[in-house]
């Protein structure tokens, strides 16, 4: 099964993964999509579970909020209920806390210059370490 894990936003980090045996491949990449751009990348890899991070809005107006990620994450909702598959939506600060930029150096999942991409790699790894992906065991992780 193909695994698709985003970080959605005015320039979005995916993760396009495979579990193999006991290892689990992925790319991890980045990149400025629309809507429809979005759209034709996951009919092209026809994800069996996508995960994703959910947007959280907070009353207090901050410098820099963007709103783009909400349309994003419309598109993924979209997508999920038209073919049937699973989403898995994640908190921004559940993947942060313990796979920061040292544990995924520590991994070979660092990805130098694309932190939207590093994000996407959190929200992966997150998925597998803590959430239904756990019940796989202990995973190596080969970035490609």
């Amino acid at each position: 099964m193909i695994v698709v894990s985003l970080d959605p936003g005015i320039t979005s980090g995916y993760t396009r993964s495979e579990l193999k045996g006991n290892t689990l491949e992925f790319i991890a990449a980045q990149a400025k999509w629309q809507e429809d751009d979005l759209w034709t990348f996951l009919h092209e890899v026809h994800p069996g579970l996508i995960i994703y991070e959910r947007f959280e809005f907070r009353q207090r107006a901050r410098a820099g909020v963007e709103l783009f990620s909400r349309n994003l994450i419309g598109v993924i909702n979209l997508y999920g209920q038209h073919v049937g598959i699973k989403l898995a939506p994640q908190q921004p600060a559940y993947a942060m806390q313990f796979f920061t930029d040292a544990r995924l150096r520590q991994l070979n999942c660092y990805t130098v210059g694309k932190e939207h991409a590093r994000d996407a790699t959190r929200h992966l790894l997150a998925y597998y370490k803590f959430g239904a992906g756990s019940k796989y065991g202990k995973l190596s992780v080969l970035m490609k």
